[in-house]
């Protein structure tokens, strides 16, 4: 039984469960339970720990629980002085009022005092930051070395193993048995890697048993094929019409159509040897897909997977031999290579004293532990933790609960805090049995926080019909209890401009085809920026206002967000917006470590370290942590020297006691940084990102053992050279009113706004392939297994299949109310009678009486109700009214055009990032591509943005129209345009693309790239079309195959000096290129330019530009002129001129033409007349855009 938590009730003294809904107070209620076992308890809060699951989160709990410290303590010692305590927070009112009337106000007085000085010491970590500080602390009982190293990402690693797998067990196979191989998707290289990284970092996953050593996968595969195909020739079309008979009772289906589309069964004998012949003549994974599916349709498992009566399916025989050519071989040959990629990935590690987060856990797990271990890790506990408190509990894995119970359940008072119904981290390891297990245990005290801060009334009784009704997260597991708003809380505090409420949540009706069938996905998700783009607008000029305080404003962007479930969608958004005029920003920060604070902070590491020497405490001193300026710091008295030097001095000593938070914080007390910091453009952000910093160095500092400034300015500098784009080392935005946000569901979770869109919920995603491994549960082992088998229609996997299509499907149920949780005032949905869409969240919600609880497909009622019911709007309409949404079925008139108000206009002006002072740059060699990525976060382009998690299903785009046919029908990628890049750098233009020359060249190269072996004639007619196509430009009607090959430089390397060596001036390589292009006589190249400068700061770097060109060309005639050329395979969704300024080809152009400039004047004499021109040659519709040398360069 769950009972709402009275937050000043009984402490408890075992476990308790704390069930907090979105929006109800999790952080305020850890915060609460801690100041109280501080003061009333008299716990020591450095015996205190607190568990979370990333370090910025731990960085906040800690902010938060100092703020209720001094909060606490204040309000505390007015009342005990007879003061009010001037508390308007009724729950610590309340409290402060108690403790001020006990007799021992003034010892819980102190303990709190001693609590925010001691805040720092506070172990509030990761959970892998707290096991490294238990095997610091206990390496000889536990055999390790306590100072091994974390490795923080294991892909480097894993490609190495996964490559070397291949270059050993399938290079040296045949021809046929690696196109057999590489005929399942999941084999591939990226597949590999997906399968390396679950093995690798799940230690809780049982592997399946390894295969005999003895058997060989490439000969076992060759053993079976030969047995299959005597079978075939003997029984092949007997089989084939007994299948016929089996299959022709209701409710069957064609093994072979299944699989195959229209192939009868009849024609199998005949079809699958001449796929045989096919793939031994010529081997491809295309001949060998076909081949293995061919013979895969007389297999058991793929016979028991059409019939409703399973057990009538044939085992033996030529259907036994099926089964075991199809599927025998793969399974054996994915069996030994999950047990070697664990086995190696760990023996390599150990080797250089590091340890991954999987072998961190598998090192603590207690059930690897031996008894008398564990008690010495109780010991430990006993000494050093008095109690613990454990964040985000329903993303925890079966591994970290062994290792929390085993040291405090039942030994020490342990609170788990955590909400079901948001966990979304299953692909992560999170494991909701493990919650559902460790929270229904015997003696649990099971409480809940029951009140919303974050939502209006009105909102929360919408949210509380949707899910109110049974199973709304598809199972009983998970129950919905309904929140309410606290007491006196205004209804809506969004109004229309005519002064009446806004609706609290919107369904947009997105209609049907003509018709009466459903829309499709495809025209849904293209229509989708322009869409939600015109109701964004519609709502900033609507006059709606936003209650802030006593008074009404109007509404801003900053009100206003979006959550897509892509990537490309938010970067689409963004793009339609601001061709609106609409300022719109990827929901996460930059880079933290690339920030300019991050270079004062290194300074501050350094004259930590170097006590007493003055040019390093200079170097600080007019450091933005320092604040003051150059002209000040020569005017200084020795006096004033004297202070400075002495609060360093200071500070070192902070450092001893309790960690460089206190540090910092010390030197901008010292200095006058804070107010000039926060009198600057932007900067409460600068502001806010060196307090992350600090906070994430204290964690560090803690998970270090107490590292000094030296080591810890080590790891600094790691971080600034790292490409690490995880959740660490993103700047926390400071709120913008100015910018509408995008970000994705998965990064929605923990934050909240005015005003949310979700355009896409209907959209379902990827169903789970029937091929390939996955991980599973096992409920006889009662673990989650690794299941490689391959027999769909076979148990345990077909079972096993479909309990984890059903988890899958309803973790997604459970991030679409992370979604709907978000808004504050006002929700936006999209709906309609769309394809595929039965299983999504809104069809869920709105058709309750249409659930099939207990059922494999729960939605499939509401599937075909989607697809077939002709009063599909009237039910909706009539849900709507029920639950008080506003459902909106009219088309909408076109926007009113926005504009913004003069003083959103002054204050992004005022935010435009300024030419910052150069605390450290960073000398070597540059190659273009990372001098653009320094300053990306800047620019408003189609490459990566600010922030935003990768995405986890990356298709390409589809081909564009100005594509020509041999190209189109080609994939996309950055595989791909390596292969090209690489058969172009070789080919002779002048040959016959047709000759065997040239075939051999481009099978050598798709080869090499792994891959797909059709590409080896899919690209013959693509190249021919490329070499015949006129240049243009100057070039004129010239064509590559008229180019002869000693007119040709390929890939031609540069090193271009930005500066002398390490102590020379740095300079901004890219801004001085792109001021030439602004004095350019093409008005398409000036006004790329331009727009450039106003948007990118300056970004300074010394040493070298490198790079390498793929193409420099001599063209015929009189004079010296020269073609610079760079090949480019993208896709060509939009015209060739947008992505030359979207992609910056213009300023790589500049840059490469410049190269060739030096290059040529060092090897020609200076009195001959150079020409040189760039041409970015966009490979699938032969079109060139060229940058032309100015007019007055050419003499």
């Amino acid at each position: 039984m769950i009972s709402p938590l009275d937050l000043n009730g009984e402490l408890p003294s075992g476990t308790l469960v704390l069930e907090a809904s979105a929006g109800t107070g999790k952080t305020y209620a850890l915060s609460h339970r801690v100041l109280r076992e501080v003061g009333e308890n008299g716990r020591a809060i450095d015996t205190i720990l607190v568990v979370t699951f990333t370090r910025a989160a731990a960085a906040e709990i800690r902010c938060r629980i100092r703020l209720r410290l001094e909060q606490a303590s204040t309000a505390l010692a007015y009342r005990i002085a007879g003061a009010p305590s001037g508390v308007k927070d009724p729950t610590l009112a309340a409290l402060i009022e108690r403790w001020s009337a006990a007799p021992d106000a003034l010892e819980i007085l102190l303990n709190l005092l001693q609590g925010i000085d001691r805040i720092d010491l506070a172990p509030i970590s990761t959970i892998h930051g707290f096991i490294q500080r238990l095997i610091r602390d206990n390496g000889a009982l536990l055999g390790l070395d306590p100072q091994v190293q974390l490795q923080e990402s294991n892909r480097s690693l894993l490609e190495e193993l996964v490559l070397d797998w291949r270059r050993s067990q399938l290079s040296p196979s045949p021809a046929p048995w690696q196109a057999w191989v590489a005929s399942h998707q999941d084999l591939g290289v990226e597949g590999l890697l997906q399968l390396a990284a679950l093995v690798d970092e799940d230690r809780d996953m049982l592997l399946p048993a390894p295969a005999d050593a003895a058997i060989e996968p490439a000969a076992l595969w060759g053993t079976l094929e030969e047995r299959f195909m005597r079978q075939l020739e003997e029984d092949g079309l007997a089989s084939a019409e007994a299948l016929q008979e089996i299959c022709k009772g209701r409710g069957n289906g064609s093994p072979a159509g299944t699989l195959l589309g229209k192939t009868k069964l009849e024609e199998l004998p005949a079809l699958i040897t001449t796929a045989r012949s096919g793939l031994h003549s010529d081997p491809g994974s295309a001949i060998a897909r076909r081949y293995r599916l061919l013979a895969q349709a007389y297999s058991t498992s793929q016979v028991r997977r059409v019939l409703n009566d399973a057990d009538q399916a044939p085992t033996s025989g030529l259907h036994g031999s099926a089964e075991r050519l199809c599927f025998e071989p793969i399974e054996a040959l994915s069996a030994g290579l999950v047990h070697q990629l664990r086995q190696q990935a760990s023996r390599q590690r150990q080797q250089r004293n590091e340890l991954s987060f999987g072998d961190l856990l598998e090192r603590v797990d207690p059930d690897r532990l031996s008894a008398e271990v564990i008690a010495g890790l109780r010991r430990w506990r006993q000494r050093e933790l008095s109690c613990c408190l454990i964040d985000e509990f329903q993303d925890t894995d079966p591994i970290q609960w062994r290792l929390f119970a085993a040291l405090f359940d039942g030994h020490a008072p342990l609170t788990l805090i955590g909400d079901p119904k948001q966990a979304i981290y299953r692909f992560r390891g999170g494991d909701i049995r493990t919650y559902r297990a460790a929270t229904t245990g015997a003696g649990r005290l099971r409480h809940s926080l029951d009140t919303n801060r974050r939502s209006d009334p009105a909102l929360l009784e919408v949210l509380n019909g949707l899910f109110s009704a049974g199973e709304a997260f598809g199972t009983d597991a998970i129950s919905y209890r309904n929140v309410q708003a606290p007491p006196g809380a205004e209804p809506s505090r969004l109004r229309q401009a005519d002064g009446r409420p806004a609706p609290p949540v919107r369904l947009r009706w997105l209609g049907e085809e003509e018709g009466g069938t459903p829309l499709k996905l495809g025209a849904l998700r293209q229509s989708m920026p322009m869409r939600v783009c015109d109701d964004l607008q519609r709502s900033l000029t609507a006059g709606l206002e936003l209650q802030d305080g006593e008074h009404w404003r109007p509404l801003h962007p900053g009100d206003l967000a979006v959550l897509v479930r892509r990537n490309s969608d938010a970067v689409a958004l963004q793009q339609e917006l601001q061709r609106r005029g609409i300022p719109a920003r990827i929901g996460r920060g930059g880079d933290l470590w690339q920030s300019p604070e991050a270079a004062s902070l290194t300074l501050a590491l350094e004259s930590l370290e170097r006590e007493g020497d003055r040019g390093a405490a200079a170097a600080l001193a007019i450091s933005s942590l320092g604040g003051w300026q150059a002209r000040e710091l020569q005017q200084w008295e020795p006096q004033q020297w004297g202070r400075w030097l002495q609060q360093l001095q200071n500070a070192r000593q902070r450092w001893r006691q309790v960690g460089p938070l206190a540090a910092l914080e010390g030197i901008l007390a010292a200095g006058s940084a804070p107010e000039r910091l926060l009198g600057r453009p932007g900067g409460e952000q600068r502001w806010s990102d060196l307090r992350q910093m600090g906070e994430l160095l204290q964690q560090q500092w803690q998970e270090q053992g107490q590292a000094g400034p030296a080591r810890l300015r080590h790891w600094l500098v790691q971080q600034q050279l790292s490409n690490n784009n995880g959740e660490e080392s993103q700047q926390r935005i400071v709120a913008s009113e100015t910018m509408v946000t995008l970000t994705t569901l998965h990064s929605s979770k923990g934050l909240e706004f005015p005003l949310v869109w979700c355009p896409s919920l209907w959209d379902c995603g990827s169903a789970r392939s029937l091929e390939g491994p996955f991980r599973a549960w096992d409920h006889q082992k009662q673990r989650r297994v690794l299941d490689i088998s391959r027999r769909p229609g076979s148990s345990p996997r077909r079972d096993r299949l479909e309990e984890a299509r059903l988890e899958e499907w309803q973790e997604q149920l459970r991030l679409g109310y992370v979604a709907l949780t978000r808004a504050k005032h006002q929700l936006c949905i999209d709906w309609g009678r769309i394809k595929d869409s039965g299983a999504s969240l809104p069809a869920w919600l709105l058709h309750p009486e249409q659930r099939q609880r207990g059922g494999q497909l729960p939605w499939e009622a509401i599937s075909t109700l989607i697809k077939e019911a002709p009063d599909l709007l009237d039910r909706v309409r009539r849900r709507c009214q029920a639950l008080g949404i506003q459902l909106e079925t009219e088309t909408a008139p076109s926007p009113a055009t926005y504009t913004a108000p003069e003083r959103e206009l002054s204050r992004a002006a005022d935010k435009q990032p300024l030419p910052q002072q150069r605390a450290a740059s960073r000398w070597g060699r540059w190659s273009y591509s990372r001098l653009l990525e320094q300053r990306s976060n800047a620019m408003t382009s189609q490459r990566e943005e600010e922030g935003f998690d990768p995405d986890r299903d990356s298709n390409s785009l589809d081909p564009g129209e100005q594509e020509d046919p041999s190209w189109s029908s080609l994939p996309g990628g950055a595989s791909f345009g390596t292969l090209v890049h690489a058969i172009l750098e070789q080919l002779d233009f002048q040959s016959d693309p047709f000759s065997g020359e040239v075939r051999t060249l481009v099978r050598d190269e798709v080869a090499r790239s792994g891959l797909p072996s059709e590409l080896n004639e899919a690209l013959l007619p693509a190249l021919q079309m490329l070499l015949s196509r006129p240049l243009g430009g100057p070039a004129g009607a010239l064509r590559l195959n008229q180019v002869a090959k000693g007119d040709t430089l390929r890939e031609l390397p540069f090193d271009l000096p930005l500066s002398g060596f390490a102590s020379g001036p740095a300079v901004d390589v890219l801004a001085e290129a792109l001021q030439q292009l602004a004095l350019h006589p093409d008005a398409e190249v000036r006004r790329y330019a331009n727009t450039r400068l106003q948007q990118r700061p300056p970004q300074l770097s010394s040493g070298f530009l490198n790079g390498v060109i793929d193409l420099i060309v001599r063209l015929p005639g009189e004079h010296d002129h020269w073609l610079v050329l760079d090949w480019k395979t993208n896709r060509l969704a939009r015209p060739v001129h947008e992505l030359m300024a979207d992609k910056d080809y213009w300023l790589q152009a500049q840059l490469y033409r410049q190269a060739v400039q030096r290059w040529l004047r060092l090897r020609m004499p200076a009195s001959r007349c150079r020409r040189i021109d760039a041409v970015m040659l966009f490979t699938r519709s032969g079109e060139g855009a060229w940058l032309l040398q100015p007019g007055e360069e050419q003499t």
